[in-house]
């Protein structure tokens, strides 16, 4: 079949639907715009996915769907969707990356999340900003350096036991609630590289003596760090739909001609299994449409 199928986004669910639709034999267009594997390169420990009973890192896991990608020859395109528009006169979608323009039947946005910006942050001077960081993958080499995690739920603890490995890190709880499932809250308790606050906000960034960052908090001590990271929610990554689309989104979807997988639709479900199960339905979904069955 034809290229008349473009995949928006290579993550677990972009890429899962990309290497069923080449089993259906259908030969999709895979859209990414930095490196294939989506916020799964940050993960410390994989340990829900089955069929990998000692847990897999997220690196090791990403470079496994690589080999799937390159099995089943998906045809990649490392390109960043500015625009998806869709053509009532035509029935078709217009997808605008800077350096090409494409024309698809048929189009599935699987991009995922963008971070929550952290408010104090926002003003800063562009040489503090660079070193506040809304996901680790950029920094999981670096070594003996403190670092500060704001957050409470899974991501947040998880990005912390990834970089203790090799430097201190200290989490910061805006509230008392911990949203972190239990495995990981224990392994935090247990590392001696972990320092958590609780009911502990920030008050004020400024450049630093000591390391680049000093965090003024209403309840502790200054505390100077090499890095910030923020960790504090996540929202659908739909920036590239134009105005129309936006309003068009549910009739298209109800027509079958664009499809939304994994965490970009699935709320606070975004977990790697339910995005690849996401995926492949959303496959197979296209392949049953292209055939000319009804659901």
């Amino acid at each position: 079949m034809n290229k008349e199928v473009a995949v928006i986004g290579g993550g677990p669910a972009g890429i899962a639907t990309a290497v069923q639709l080449k089993r259906h034999g259908v030969n999709p267009l895979l859209f990414e715009q930095n490196e294939l594997g989506g916020l799964v390169k940050n993960a410390w420990s994989i340990e829900n996915y089955l069929g990998f009973p000692q847990g897999i890192n997220g690196l090791g896991f990403v470079e496994l769907l690589k080999k799937h990608i390159k099995k089943h020859g998906v045809d990649v395109h490392f390109e960043k969707v500015e625009h998806l528009d869709y053509k009532k006169d035509n029935k078709r979608f217009l997808i605008q990356t800077k350096e090409n323009v494409y024309k698809k039947n048929i189009v599935v946005v699987a991009t995922g999340t963008k971070p929550k910006k952290l408010d104090v942050a926002e003003k800063l001077p562009e040489t503090l900003r660079k070193k506040i960081l809304y996901e680790i993958y950029p920094i999981l080499q670096i070594k003996n350096k403190q670092v500060m995690v704001v957050g409470a739920g899974d991501a947040a603890f998880d990005y912390a036991l990834n970089l203790s490995k090799n430097n201190k890190v200290v989490i910061l709880n805006r509230g008392a609630n911990i949203k972190a499932l239990p495995v990981l809250i224990e392994k935090v308790k247990r590392s001696p590289n972990i320092i958590y606050h609780e009911k502990t906000k920030i008050t004020n960034i400024q450049k630093g003596k000591k390391r680049d960052l000093l965090i003024n908090t209403d309840k502790t001590d200054n505390i100077e760090v090499d890095y910030l990271i923020a960790a504090v929610g996540r929202l659908p990554q739909k920036d590239f739909y134009s105005p129309e689309l936006i309003n068009l989104e549910k009739p298209l979807i109800d027509k079958r001609v664009l499809f939304l997988a994994g965490d970009v639709k699935n709320d606070r479900y975004r977990q790697v299994s339910i995005a690849v199960g996401d995926g492949i339905y959303t496959a197979m979904k296209i392949h049953q449409k292209m055939k000319g069955e009804t659901q």
